[in-house]
């Protein structure tokens, strides 16, 4: 009885190792990001824009590291909203492109980040799982203001292509380039 436990463990360990190495390198990609409040229709729409989950760290042009939003985690993807509608009581409040750090619990293949803004009262946690076509889940506006948070969100991310850092630095220089405009002023 021993020997086909230890026989079975064997087997089962680096099957599962093996698993998990799968997982996390089929998570890297371009997504296109839809949040909706309820169903998604055009009236339950939040927000919609781009997001990239890299499969290792973020550098600028000078080698340094870059964090995530929370300024807590290295950077290992990025996000940015196009479209964003305000109505009822949510984080998602800028279009500015953000940095963010995505992990892959091993367990359940959850994938879970922030969209966080520059706030540490505030948050917007992210869980995904494997879809048809990328990623779905839920995200949720939790405030520190001891309130009852409002009922999640739905996200979706749809595969749009594969994980390329430049993609951060070009929805970053689009921002700059809409929010510098004719007066030289910035948004950020």
């Amino acid at each position: 009885m021993i020997t086909r436990l230890a026989c079975l463990s064997i087997l089962f360990v680096p099957t599962t190792i093996l698993a998990q190495a799968s997982l996390r390198q089929s998570i890297p990609g371009r997504y296109h990001l839809r949040v909706c409040h309820g169903p998604c229709t055009a009236q339950s729409l939040r927000a919609e824009g781009t997001l990239v989950l890299l499969p290792g760290g973020l550098r600028d042009a000078a080698g340094n590291v870059l964090h995530a939003q929370s300024g807590r985690e290295p950077a290992n993807g990025c996000f940015a909203f196009a479209t964003l509608h305000r109505f009822g009581k949510t984080m998602l409040g800028s279009r500015q492109p953000g940095y963010l750090a995505w992990s892959l619990d091993p367990l359940t293949g959850e994938v879970r980040f922030d969209l966080v803004p520059d706030r540490v009262d505030a948050f917007y946690p992210v869980t995904l799982h494997a879809a048809r076509d990328g990623l779905a889940g839920e995200g949720r506006s939790v405030f520190d203001d001891q309130a009852p948070p409002p009922p999640p969100d739905i996200v979706f991310a749809d595969r749009r292509g594969k994980a390329d850092p430049a993609t951060c630095d070009r929805l970053q220089k689009q921002w700059d380039v809409q929010c510098t405009g004719l007066s030289g002023a910035r948004c950020h």
